[in-house]
């Protein structure tokens, strides 16, 4: 019951003007985020034995993001320990993995299948 209104209330605390105008800020945020998640993982998987390819599944696997990061950068919003422009880009970098990650999972596990 509580969890759709804390979505409602981290939507209504967004900017949606930041997501119109080109800003290399949350550009930068979004790629690190995707790029360090994926990698990370990647390597951890790599480490722990799985080949390339399921490395990358794996990798890709843990890229979405939601809960823990919205409560994060919420209450450091809520506290004023981070500004409007870091929020949305953090709101931008949790939209953009948890839409990417059906596409770049598919792909993945597609060359796992193949073998390559």
């Amino acid at each position: 019951m509580f969890i759709p209104l804390f979505f409602a209330n981290v939507g209504a605390h967004l900017d949606p003007s930041v997501f119109l105008t080109p800003d290399p800020f949350l550009f930068a945020v979004v790629v690190t985020g995707v790029v360090v998640k994926v990698g990370g993982s990647y390597l951890g998987a790599r480490i722990a034995g799985q080949t390339g390819n399921e490395a990358l599944v794996i990798g890709v696997g843990m890229l979405p993001r939601a809960g823990v990061e919205l409560v994060v950068v919420t209450g450091a919003l809520a506290a004023g320990v981070i500004d409007g422009r870091l929020f949305s880009a953090v709101l931008a970098l949790v939209f953009v993995s948890v839409l990417v990650t059906p596409l770049f999972l598919s792909r993945a596990i597609g060359r796992v299948g193949e073998g390559s």
